[in-house]
């Protein structure tokens, strides 16, 4: 958990540097952030996760968590030719999720990320990914498609809390 207006103390920079800003400050505003690295020799290759922004009522007892207002950002991303991280959404209807990146002693040659019934291989090459291929082989109803980026509280109401699910989003 980070207490900064950006993507998080800890945030790769690269990562950081295209989280959209927030005046998210404690105690009214909590930012919360999950990312991954993948590195090969040394240098990273991509980046997956999210960053929350969960706005906390004055004086709420931990108990109404669930009912808290969360924005997010997510998604994957590999390095700029400048640096900066560039969030890889071509050829998808909707979100997917890195699942491999490939490569040899050169660095990263593919990168794999999966959907429901779906994969897309994209070609690495320096600042660029390009969908190489992109295989559907199970159509699914637009619900399966739904990305949870939540980072907050669990909210379920089968656990007997009550609770109706995660926070809302904006």
């Amino acid at each position: 958990m980070s207490h900064s207006d950006g993507g998080g103390a800890g945030t790769p920079a690269a990562v950081a540097a295209i989280v959209p800003p927030h005046d998210c400050k404690p105690p009214g505003c909590e930012t919360l952030w999950a990312i991954t690295e993948v590195t090969i020799n040394g240098t990273p290759a991509a980046w997956a996760g999210a960053v929350n922004w969960l706005t906390i009522p004055a004086n709420a007892p931990p108990e109404t968590q669930c009912s808290w207002k969360a924005e997010s950002f997510s998604g994957f991303f590999i390095p700029g030719s400048d640096g900066k991280a560039i969030k890889i959404e071509d050829n998808q209807d909707h979100p997917l999720f890195l699942t491999a990146v490939l490569g040899d002693a050169s660095g990263a040659k593919v990168l794999l990320a999966t959907g429901e019934g779906e994969y897309t291989a994209y070609d690495l090459s320096p600042g660029r990914a390009t969908a190489g291929r992109h295989l559907t082989w199970l159509v699914a109803p637009p619900e399966a498609y739904a990305v949870e980026d939540t980072l907050g509280p669990e909210c379920n109401a089968s656990e007997g809390d009550g609770d109706k699910g995660p926070p809302p989003k904006k």
